[in-house]
């Protein structure tokens, strides 16, 4: 009996093994879904009565072969087991919930997915309305509109920027680029009927597309003369907090640039009224502040020096840099750029100016970030005449600096190039072509090359390389902007590209360039607050910029955050 029992378990076993090999594997994953064709090309939010819809089956995959509709309205009608089946709905100025079902080759449910259908009156007035996400970004960003409109088959948008209007029959979100900042109204036009009977209506709302300005300290006036993105996020800026001096301010946003914080370092009455030129970014804990102010010793302006903690701490407190020399006697100075030039070294360059004679010169000084030590100012003259110093930069070996300077009588961009200590290298300054009326902004980048843009003596702009084997002739020129407002020429280090600021009559402006001349982003130009200018400029963290400059008659600063540039 034992026996029996055993053999006969055995063949149950064997014969269940058979069954379970001859089961196919079941997909584990299963997309029940469908799309909504209604007739004439209407959308299935408002799909005009009589409503003819046809449905396209788009579930996967292949193994889902059975199906069931339910449409939602009573009657034989209203539902099917056909793969696309293609339906008219019975009734107007209703809401039908339209269910698929699939099922597997078992008769398994597997999934299901619901749509709607708004079956509108062709002759009901439209009702306009949308919603917006993203109002309030900062320049340049994207705001994203949903078209909520009600009795309507047909659309036009009108953003209110100047752009073209968009038309479309669907109410899919719409994506809208604003590169500029300031107020728009954005207008909706809804339509409805026959195209002979078409009735239409329209909304409007209000948008606003940001810049960060300035308002906490003294808001009628300063300048953002040096920026940089720290490594939490948030933004430094160093300026000053009148339109034409005064104080230091530092200015330092919350980590992704929201509320502003700020610190104002007040000098002595002695110093009579100091306007900050730049300031170098030493590390995430120390900026180097340079300006001019009234020296009281001997009554000219000279530079005046501060190292400030990026939380507003003062490492070294402003003080007045004297030069003794008596060939400064007779002069002021001003400061344009101040560049470090090595371990401790910070180089301070601008121009000087004899109060007598009115003569200018380049002026360069020396000296360490403690100030423990300081080399006396070196000048450097031309003999055509003044020299007006425009912006310099820092090879890694000598300092390459851009004029104004003098052909006879009529002005022309120089350049000068000079070792450490302030020795011009054998030729220079030296005049690159006579059709550049001056040199603004000059950019040593990692590739080699030195990029310059000039202003032209027909009152035009142009950007030229200089190649890197020392040559000085114009390899290429791009044209940035109609006018005569390149500022600055910058390096994009994130991208390897060049980024150009400045600004067009009272429009502040920027663009990027590839190291070929090549335009990566086109010119971006801000109609806000009459802009003046950009001063400076970096890159961010999310792969935007920051730019600071002023703007409007008295000065307010203001800076201008864009979204990423990619």
């Amino acid at each position: 009996m034992k026996y029996l029992f055993h053999i006969t378990l055995f063949s149950l076993l064997s014969f269940s093994a058979c069954k379970l090999d001859e089961l196919p594997d079941l997909p584990t994953d299963f997309v029940v879904d469908f799309d909504i064709l209604p007739a004439d090309g209407a959308d299935a939010q408002a799909c005009p009565f009589t409503c003819t819809v046809q449905f396209s089956n788009t579930s996967t995959p292949p193994s889902l072969v059975d199906f069931e509709w339910d449409f939602g309205f009573d009657g034989p009608d209203g539902t099917s087991d056909e793969r696309e089946p293609e339906v008219s709905f019975p009734d107007v100025d209703m809401t039908y919930t339209i269910t698929l079902v699939g099922f597997n080759d078992r008769g398994e449910e597997v999934g299901r997915r619901t749509k709607n259908v708004n079956v509108i009156d062709p002759t009901a007035e439209p009702e306009p309305d949308f919603t917006v996400a993203n109002d309030g970004c900062f320049a340049q960003c994207s705001l994203t509109f949903t078209n909520t409109s009600v009795n309507a088959t047909r659309f036009v948008w009108d953003f209110g920027d100047g752009s073209p209007q968009v038309e479309t029959d669907d109410f899919n979100p719409i994506d809208h680029l604003y590169t500029r900042a300031g107020e728009y109204t954005v207008r909706l036009y809804a339509f409805n009927g026959p195209e002979n009977e078409e009735k239409v209506d329209s909304t409007s709302e209000g948008v606003t597309i940001n810049i960060h300005v300035f308002e906490d300290v003294d808001p009628t006036g300063g300048a953002a003369k040096a920026i940089t993105q720290l490594d939490d996020g948030s933004y430094a800026v160093i300026g000053n907090t009148g339109i034409s001096g005064g104080d230091i301010y530092l200015f330092r946003s919350v980590a992704g640039g929201g509320s502003a914080e700020a610190d104002t370092y007040t000098f002595p009455a002695t110093f009579g009224n100091v306007t900050v030129g730049d300031a170098a970014f030493l590390s995430n804990s120390s900026i180097a502040v340079i300006g001019t102010g009234s020296d009281p010793a001997s009554g000219r302006t000279r530079l005046v020096y501060a190292r400030l903690g990026i939380d507003g701490e003062e490492q070294i407190a402003p003080r007045i840099m004297p030069e003794f020399d008596a060939a400064f006697n007779n002069r002021d100075v001003t400061v344009e750029r101040i560049l470090p030039i090595g371990s401790q070294k910070l180089a301070a360059i601008g121009s000087s100016f004899n109060v007598n004679t009115g003569a200018s010169a380049a002026y360069i000084k020396i000296f360490d970030v403690g100030l423990v030590s300081e080399d006396p100012g070196v000048l450097i003259t031309d003999t055509a005449g003044d020299l007006f110093v425009q912006d310099a930069d820092f090879t890694g070996s000598q300092l390459v600096i851009a004029t104004e300077g003098l052909s006879g009588t009529s002005p022309v961009g120089k350049i000068l190039v000079t070792d450490l200590e302030g020795e011009p290298a054998s030729g220079f300054p030296k005049i690159l072509d006579a059709d550049y009326r001056n040199l603004l902004g000059i950019l040593s980048a990692p590739d080699g090359n030195l990029y310059i843009s000039v202003f032209k003596q027909n009152s035009t702009s142009a950007l030229i390389q200089l190649s890197s084997t020392g040559d000085a002739t114009a390899n290429w020129e791009s044209p940035l902007f109609s006018g005569s407002g390149v500022n600055r020429v910058l390096w994009d280090a994130m991208r390897s590209q060049l980024l150009v600021i400045g600004g067009e009559s009272q429009d502040a402006a920027y663009t990027m360039l590839a190291t070929n001349g090549t335009e990566v982003v086109p010119v971006q130009r801000f109609a806000f607050n009459d802009f003046n200018s950009f001063y400076h400029a970096t890159t961010t963290i999310d792969r935007g910029l920051i730019l600071g400059g002023s703007t409007g008659n008295d000065g307010t600063r203001y800076l201008v955050k864009t979204a990423e540039l990619d």
